[in-house]
């Protein structure tokens, strides 16, 4: 499920069931825990593989769909994590979530993500929206939703997250600001 980020050498590298597991549970190899980097493949991320590992084990069409590790050309420490919260819906729809690891911000990586991400999106003949749900107060991601023509369609109390920004992007109309966009950058 996922290509590089076109120009920023970015990809993700799908996670097994069993590491995945293995994250939720802290029990990863060492080999695996070094690959990953102390952010993504320790505590600051384990809630997010626990996560997903419950979630693939009720609904094991998600995995290739989840977050997956971000690695930015041959660096041999994951920089981040990137996917979709699951696989599209029933109206097509698939929520984008990205997270770089702190030791990585600042060098334009959340937008690679993102840009990689909505490429996945549209290239998918099942997307028909790309979702993005952003806090208020997260003006990065939120000038980065917005430079990808994601348009706001309304605002959700997320339980965990509190108040967040809903925005929609058509996988099947790229925006002149959009991904075309981008990837010609």
């Amino acid at each position: 499920m996922s290509s590089p980020s076109p120009g920023s050498g970015l990809h993700a590298v799908p996670l097994t069931t069993s590491e995945l597991d293995a994250l939720a549970t802290g029990t990863a190899s060492d080999a695996v825990r070094r690959r990953l980097g102390p952010h993504v493949g320790g505590e600051p991320l384990r809630w997010l593989w626990e996560i997903r590992a419950a979630q693939v084990r009720e609904r094991p069409g998600d995995l290739p769909w989840i977050a997956r590790p971000l690695y930015l050309g041959d660096t041999p420490v994951a920089v981040g994590a990137a996917g979709f919260h699951s696989a599209p819906d029933d109206e097509g729809a698939v929520e984008i979530s990205y997270e770089i690891d702190p030791t990585f911000r600042g060098r334009g990586l959340a937008t690679a993500a993102a840009e990689m991400l909505v490429a996945e999106a549209i290239a998918a003949p099942e997307v028909r929206t790309v979702v993005a749900s952003v806090s208020p107060g997260n003006s990065a991601s939120l000038r980065i939703v917005r430079r990808l023509g994601f348009v706001k369609v309304g605002e959700v109390d997320d339980p965990e997250d509190g108040i967040e920004e809903v925005f929609h992007l058509s996988a099947k109309a790229p925006s002149p600001t959009g991904p075309g966009a981008a990837r010609a950058s």
